[in-house]
């Protein structure tokens, strides 16, 4: 008969199971190694959670199609390395990551502003979202700065629309949010050796409260001649002298786009934003909440206008000196105008420099005349000085590239290169901007009353720099002078003084909002530029208008006006000797160049053996990725087709191995020992 006893089987099975599993057990599970190990599997990561604080007014909402109320905008965060934010304190020209946080985690349909607001309507409100922004790279040190994009105007695909506009309200993590000088706290993942599993940074806090003053400096460029490379700075000490005769040099102004004075271009900038989706106004004229406003449409001279504050890129509380005319005791100011030269793809291929000059704006009208606001333009002076980077992955080899005819302590007080400027085409970008500013100033007999209320509208105290009239005093605080900009005048209204700004109104305290705009840019693009087929000559005329100021047209040119050697040569061995201690002044004596010593002469952990030793592989570090190019022949004169006045050194034809055929310009001597 049939046994039906299940036991026995079922014990053999699990028998069975247990020694299989026993005998795997015995043996290590394959592991890939990670993709930066050279194996298949992804690498670790970092991920930053914490959550953003949002102070400003109720948000504008819209209805979706499903009948939902939904606020228009997103808060959107901005990481970039701590040691390269942009500028004035780095270089980033582009954020390393970004992360965008609807406007819905933060806001509900009570919260809404309504669709006819009172101005008690605007009143702050306090709300906070949580984030998590995974998949960031391990190793590196961040800064995070963001956002609410309150018009909804913002788009990162499109580069002429992806930088906070009026309105939006501003803000980063910060050490200390209420501390006078905020400084980024600073994000740090450790190495993916340390962290093979990733890294989960937690408690980050982003604070956003300051609303954005200003629109982006949409401007074109005029200049009445071009740089000479050639040129020199000014001798005089007079320093009123000396500026004016570097802005008189080129004649170069920067106009901010008006809808009278710029009609053609004008409206071709607004036909392209609308075909972006980012009308300027409605049909009717009437303001379009999502419009980006581009000109001052609507009476809005404050947030279109160019100001004029003191640069402080190393957050010390304190004014910098220009890059350039520091020596000389210039201040640097905003704008800040960053020109660049346009590298063609065979310079990029064969790894010819980059090069950068810094202009300036006129600090004898603002340090004399207290001129602080600029109305559509605003001069600049461009000084004959650019700064080559040998090597990008290094500060210290940006080597000034200074022509011969100046003075011993230009050539001394640093590492430089005795060589007139490369010529080309440069691009320019300004920035400047004010976030968390107020408002002073006004139309006629529109501004403010004498006699203020306690209080802000949003609850915020009145600050304690009160004038004894009534009206507010100097933003700094404590104040850097005894002038007033505003005063009360004969009809009791707070008015401000005509010498300080060519609007009527100014913005008083705040901080620097980092709005930029750059020519060449997308909209010099004519593919960007709606109803044409792609070529310039189909453009309407007012697009041609708009491809000439904001393409390679619209770019600023260093000529070469003689054609003679670009390298100084025996000119550069002597210069006028203008040491204030020295009993020579006046005579021409030979300049004693440094070559990056300046980086060790204050070592003390090192003897004079290790400081030549360190001196001598910095020098190397920055030649390294130039060698290739020394006792290269110069390329010929040509005229961009851009700029048929100038004569730049362009023209490379072909590239071997890296090796072009010609160089725009010279490689320093002291990296091309003994290359004649």
């Amino acid at each position: 008969m049939r046994s039906t006893h299940p036991t026995k089987p079922a014990v053999g099975l699990l028998a069975l199971l247990l020694s299989l599993l026993a005998l795997a057990g015995c043996r290590d599970v394959p592991v890939d190694d990670f993709e930066y190990e050279g194996g298949t599997a992804p690498e670790p990561t970092g991920v930053v959670q914490g959550t953003v604080l949002y102070s400003g007014p109720p948000p504008i909402c819209q209805t979706d199609e499903d009948g939902s109320v939904v606020p228009v905008g997103n808060v959107i965060l901005t990481l970039f390395e701590f040691d390269n934010p942009p500028p004035p304190a780095g270089s980033a020209s582009s954020a390393a990551n970004l992360l965008t946080i609807p406007g819905i985690s933060f806001f509900e349909a009570a919260d809404c502003l309504p669709a006819d607001p009172a101005p008690e309507d605007f009143a702050f409100i306090t709300r906070t979202a949580e984030f998590t922004w995974p998949e960031l790279p391990l190793g590196g040190a961040y800064q995070i700065r963001g956002f609410f994009d309150y018009d909804g105007n913002f788009n990162p695909f499109f580069s002429v629309t992806n930088i906070p506009t009026a309105g939006d309200i501003g803000g980063g993590a910060f050490v200390d949010p209420q501390a006078t000088l905020r400084a980024y706290r600073r994000i740090a993942f450790e190495s993916e050796e340390l962290r093979p599993n990733g890294q989960v940074i937690n408690g980050v806090s982003v604070a956003l409260g300051a609303p954005v003053n200003t629109e982006r400096p949409v401007f074109y460029l005029t200049s009445d001649d071009w740089l000479d490379s050639a040129g020199t700075l000014p001798t005089t000490t007079d320093l009123v002298a000396r500026e004016n005769a570097i802005l008189d040099a080129t004649g170069t102004t920067l106009h901010l786009y008006d809808a009278e004075k710029d009609g053609a271009a004008f409206d071709a900038l607004a036909a392209a934003f609308a075909a972006a989706g980012m009308p300027v106004t409605r049909a009717d004229g009437s303001y379009d909440p999502r419009g980006f406003r581009i000109g001052d449409l609507n009476g809005d001279e404050v947030s279109h206008a160019w100001y004029v504050r003191p640069v402080d890129a190393d957050g010390d509380g304190a004014q910098d000196l220009h890059p350039t005319l520091g020596a000389a005791g210039v201040n640097w100011l905003t704008p800040i105008v960053i020109m660049q030269r346009i590298r063609s793809a065979a310079e990029t291929e064969a790894g010819i420099p980059d090069v950068l000059m810094v202009p300036t704006v006129s600090n004898v009208a603002f340090l004399l005349q207290g001129k602080r606001v600029y109305d559509d333009e605003i001069a600049i002076g461009v000084p004959p000085i650019s700064a080559v980077q040998l090597n990008p992955a290094d500060a210290r080899c940006q080597v000034p590239f200074i022509p011969s005819g100046n003075t011993t302590s230009i050539y001394e007080r640093i590492t430089v290169e005795c060589q007139e400027v490369p010529t080309g085409l440069y691009g320019v970008n300004a920035l400047q901007g004010l976030a968390g500013a107020r408002q002073i100033g006004g139309a006629p007999g529109a501004e403010p009353m004498c006699t203020p209320p306690d209080s802000f509208p949003d609850g915020t105290p009145i600050p304690e720099f009160l004038a004894e009239d009534g009206c507010f005093d100097y933003p700094e605080i404590p104040p850097e002078t005894a002038r007033q900009l505003e005063r009360c005048n004969g009809d009791n209204r707070c008015a401000i003084n005509a010498s300080f700004t060519g609007t009527g109104y100014d913005l008083e305290g705040g901080t620097y909002s980092s709005q930029n705009w750059g020519v060449p840019n997308a909209l010099g693009d004519p593919s960007q530029i709606p109803d044409v087929t792609g070529t310039a000559d189909a453009l309407t005329p007012a697009g041609q208008i708009l491809f000439a100021q904001q393409g390679l047209g619209g770019a600023f040119a260093v000529t070469d006006s003689d054609g003679a050697s670009i390298d100084g040569g025996a000119d550069c061995s002597m210069a006028l000797d203008d040491d204030d201690e020295s009993p020579t002044f006046g005579t021409v004596r030979a300049v004693n160049y440094r070559v990056f010593s300046e980086y060790f002469e204050g070592r003390t952990d090192l003897d004079e053996a290790g400081k030549e030793s360190a001196r001598q592989d910095l020098q190397d570090l920055c030649c390294e990725p130039v060698a290739h190019l020394c006792g290269i022949p110069l390329c010929p004169l040509a005229a961009p087709p851009t700029h048929p006045d100038a004569q730049v050194r362009a023209g490379i034809t072909s590239v071997e191995g890296g090796v072009p055929n010609c160089v725009p310009f010279e490689i320093p001597d002291f990296c091309c020992p003994g290359i004649p």
